[in-house]
C-alpha cells in the first residue's frame, strides 16, 4: 500500500513540475483551451483479496486472492475535463469522473449486497504526437491520476466510503470533425482509453475503453 501511494505521489510531483515547465517554455507558442466530455466501458483487471472490506478465504479460512472476472462484471464510466494544450502537443487537464463497478452475480453476501461507485477528481498529462492545428488527427499517450471516494451503498445499512487513488496509462487518438471558419476553434472525436496499473487496495482496477468529444478554442 505504501509503495502504491509513493508511486502516485511521485507522479503528481512530476506532473506539476513537468507541466509547469513545459507550459512556460514558449510564451508565444499556440495555446488552446480544451473542454472535454467522455464515457465508456470499464473491464475489470487484476486479482483481489477482499470486496467491500470482506476478505476472501478458502475452506480452511485462509486468505486467498480471486481473479477480477470472478469479482466484478464490466461497468461503465463518464466524466468531463477542462484544460490547456501548449505548443501543439502537451495537453494537461483536470476534471471529474464517475465509475460504476458491477459485482459478479456469483458473489454471495451474508448481509446486503452493496452497490459500488467511484467519485474521483482526475488529472491527466497527455502528449499528442501530431499538432492538431495542422493535422486532421493525432494519436496520443499519457498518464492519468484519479483520487476520490469509493461509495458502498447498502439497502438496509448506512453507506460506507473509502478514500482511494490510482494511476493509469492513457492512450487513444483525436480526429477533427469540425473547424470554425476563422480556425480559432475546432472539435475532435476522441477515443478515451486507459489502463490502471497502480491502485490502492480498496479500488477496482480496470481497462477502460471509451470515447468523447473535445472542444479546442483560443481565447
Amino acid at each position: 500500500m505504501r509503495r502504491q501511494f509513493k508511486g502516485i505521489a511521485v507522479f503528481l510531483i512530476l506532473v506539476l513540475t513537468v507541466g509547469s515547465s513545459a507550459f512556460g517554455i514558449q510564451r508565444r507558442a499556440a495555446r488552446w483551451s480544451v473542454v472535454e466530455g467522455y464515457g465508456g466501458a470499464a473491464s475489470p483487471l487484476g486479482t483481489y483479496d477482499n470486496i467491500a472490506g470482506i476478505p476472501f478465504v478458502d475452506q480452511l479460512d485462509q486468505p486467498i486472492e480471486v481473479d477480477a472476472e470472478d469479482v466484478y462484471d464490466p461497468g461503465y464510466y463518464f466524466g468531463f475535463n477542462i484544460g490547456q494544450m501548449r505548443n501543439g502537443h502537451l495537453l494537461m487537464n483536470l476534471g471529474f469522473r464517475y465509475t460504476k463497478a458491477n459485482l459478479d452475480d456469483g458473489l454471495e453476501f451474508s448481509v446486503d449486497r452493496p452497490k459500488i461507485g467511484l467519485y474521483d477528481l482526475e488529472l491527466n498529462l497527455n502528449w499528442n504526437f501530431i499538432d492538431l492545428q495542422y493535422s486532421p488527427w493525432t494519436p496520443y499517450v499519457g498518464l492519468g491520476f484519479h483520487g476520490g471516494l469509493v461509495r458502498q451503498n447498502y439497502r438496509d445499512f448506512a453507506d460506507e466510503y473509502e478514500t482511494t487513488m490510482d494511476l493509469g496509462l492513457n492512450f487513444g487518438a483525436d480526429v477533427k470533425v469540425w473547424t470554425s471558419s476563422d480556425s480559432r476553434s475546432f472539435v475532435t472525436l476522441s477515443s478515451t482509453n486507459s489502463w490502471t496499473f497502480l491502485a490502492s487496495d480498496e479500488r477496482p482496477r480496470s481497462l477502460n475503453i471509451g470515447g468523447g468529444l473535445k472542444y479546442f478554442f483560443k481565447l
